[in-house]
């Protein structure tokens, strides 16, 4: 077991970049408190797209209940899922966030992470403690096992695949309870058209 402390990187510094010879795709479930999300990811080598499929548009509530030395506080929380897609280069550390109901896309570093788990990831391995726990195989996927941590507590346990240098699997914990578990399924090998990292035609920019 290796503790490692994360420094104040860049947002593309935090993890290495997925396999330059890795080309798939997948599909995803994300499980919110019991709550289901499903999307799909298209990755080509150090580029991911990440698609949230919500049809109708999804309400997902979280309550957390958080114990302090003064009380025990219930935090709830609700995040609107919408038909979005996160497009990441991790070479550049270019990132877009392509909102399909409203036609138009942002572009920012960490503008996908409140949708997209992966980023997410990303971002807090940047953040806290990162500790190896060794090898373990996500079904036929050899994977290495990282938890993160926050002192002693326990924030974050993610999957990544040696192949792919990807995550497979993340599962946050809050108050050592599992707040969210996301999963890649069905990972295909295959060709990757480019142009699925592009811009929809007709979509606008906008700024936040």
């Amino acid at each position: 077991m290796t503790a490692t402390k994360m420094p104040k990187a860049s947002l593309k510094e935090a993890q290495p970049a997925p396999s330059s010879l890795a080309s798939f795709t997948a599909d995803t479930v994300m499980n919110i408190q019991g709550q289901m999300v499903k999307g799909k990811v298209y990755l080509k080598n150090h580029i991911y797209r990440y698609d949230l499929v919500v049809e109708p548009k999804q309400m997902v509530k979280t309550k957390d209940e958080i114990k302090t030395s003064v009380s025990d506080l219930t935090v709830q929380t609700t995040i609107e899922m919408k038909n979005i897609s996160a497009i990441v280069d991790k070479k550049t550390g270019r990132e877009i966030l392509i909102d399909h109901d409203e036609k138009c896309y942002y572009e920012q570093p960490g503008i996908s992470a409140l949708y997209n788990p992966i980023e997410a990831h990303y971002i807090m391995s940047n953040l806290y403690q990162v500790i190896d726990q060794g090898t373990e195989d996500m079904g036929k996927i050899p994977c290495e096992r990282k938890d993160l941590r926050d002192g002693e507590i326990l924030v974050q346990t993610v999957w990544i695949s040696k192949k792919y240098h990807f995550p497979v699997k993340i599962i946050n914990y809050i108050q050592g309870k599992e707040q969210m578990i996301f999963e890649l399924k069905n990972i295909k090998e295959t060709a990757v058209d480019p142009k699925i990292f592009e811009i929809p035609e007709g979509y606008k920019k906008k700024e936040l």
